[in-house]
This record gives structure tokens, sequence and C-alpha cells, in this order.
């Protein structure tokens, strides 16, 4: 069994200010409540996060608020002295996440709260496009505009925080997936813009068949529902069949049905 257990740690990144001073005490805090469970593969400040940093990352530990970026593993919001209530809750997510193995994603959306009100929370009819052949350029353009209502400047500002985002770790989730958004909250509102492109587009050197974008733009007050979102568009990552019906999709109403259903 203590074989078993240090085999199947799950590997931790562990996410602060700076990297340094009330960071290792987090990570000795760690080590200590939560060791039989995880492994600290690194301990980084939030500026020096990267591609390279994520790569065989099975969830991440924070000081920091990460809950306006969107990351393929869970993330964990702590205090710098990981009381003992957020050990109890770190515990107990860890605990769901190796559970989930054995079960459907579609499962775990109908646990949650009424994922179609979800739905029309975040994603509207004008914010949804599809392009035969577009370029990143013209599609960002056009997502970040459907988003922004007040003035150029404001479109302009959304496009560099999502570039600024981009700089800190690849924003691409599959061969066919994109989910560009600001590294900081930007808008009152919450909301999500879509475009599929039929034949694809390249997204940088590494991607060059980006069919699915989803623009996530997260309200500077709260975001009540969207982990849920999130995790449903990540969670498309291992459905190649649904994917599939996405990107053929034409209408808006289409891909409602299609992003709700099993």
């Amino acid at each position: 069994m203590e074989r078993y257990k240090e085999a199947h740690r799950l590997n931790v990144l562990v996410i602060c200010a700076t990297g340094y001073g009330s960071a290792q005490m987090l990570k000795n805090r760690i080590e200590n409540e939560l060791g039989q469970l995880v492994t600290i593969v690194d301990l980084v400040g939030y500026y020096d996060l990267s591609d390279e940093r994520l790569e065989g990352i099975d969830a991440i530990i924070s000081s920091i608020d990460l809950s306006h970026l969107v990351f393929t593993v869970p993330v964990f919001t702590v205090s710098v002295f990981l009381k003992s209530d957020e050990v109890s809750w770190i515990k107990n997510q860890l605990q769901m996440i190796d559970a989930s193995n054995n079960q459907s994603s579609q499962e775990r959306l109908e646990e949650s709260d009424d994922f179609d009100s979800i739905f029309s929370n975040y994603f509207t009819e004008d914010a949804f496009f599809v392009f035969e052949n577009a370029d990143k350029e013209e599609v960002l353009t056009r997502l970040v505009e459907s988003v922004c209502h007040d003035c150029q400047k404001s479109k302009w500002q959304l496009l560099d925080l999502i570039n600024q985002r981009e700089s800190m770790s690849t924003v691409v989730f599959d061969q066919d997936i994109a989910v560009p958004h600001p590294i900081k909250a930007f808008d009152e509102r919450h909301r999500v813009a879509v475009a599929i492109i039929k034949n694809g587009l390249k997204w940088d050197d590494n991607f060059h068949e980006i069919r699915l974008v989803f623009l996530v733009s997260p309200s500077i007050h709260q975001n009540t529902g969207l982990p849920v979102i999130t995790k449903r568009i990540v969670d498309l990552t291992d459905s190649d069949n649904q994917k599939q019906e996405l990107m053929s999709c034409q209408t808006f109403k289409a891909f409602r049905q299609v992003f709700l259903s099993r």
C-alpha cells in the first residue's frame, strides 16, 4: 500500500507572488501536510510561469488568485500559512481528482448546478462565429469586438491582456482547441465568445489547424459557474467525437445543443 501511494502521488506546481520568502513557508507546509499525496515538482513566481513549468503537472497550488486564468489542471488557491481547513479541502479535492478517472466528464457536469443556466450566462448568439477560412488576428479581433461594446481603447486593452497571458504559457489545449483569455479580469460582465474555423488556422509554429477558439473573458466581480464551463472545454480534448460535432455546427443553436449534450 505504501509503494502504491508513492507511485500515485500527484505532481504539484506551487505558485506565489515572487517564488521567495513566504513561498518557502507554503512549500514547507504542503510537504508537511500533504506530502503523502503530492510531490512538489517546482516552486515559481507568478511571472515565471511557462509551458515548461506546467509540463507533467497534475495540479497547481497557489497563494495568489488565478481564477481569471484557464489551465488544463485543477488550481487550488490557499494562504501562505496553509490553514487546517485548506488542508482538509485540498485532500478532499485530490481524492476527487483520483476518483474522477472512473467517472465521465458528463456525469461530473450533471452533478453541478444547472449547467444549461450557466451556459446562458456566458454564451450568446452575438458572440458566436463560423469561418470557412481565417487567420488568428482576424478571429481574435472579431471575438474581442463581440465582448467589448464600449470603445476602441477597450478592444486594444483586452487584446493586449490576452497577449500577455499567452506569453506566460500556451493557451492551446490540443491540436484543435485554443482558449485565449486575458491575464487579468477586464470587464464588468463575464462572457465566452466562440469561433469555429472550418478549414483551421495557424495559431503559432506548433499548431497549424486550430478549429475551435473559445475566448474567455471573466468578470472583475463574480464568475459563478466559470469553473464548470472551463472544465467542460478541457474535457473536449478527450472527446474527439464531440469535437467533430462542434466543428460541424453552422448555428449557435446547434452549437448549444452539442455543447450541452452527452
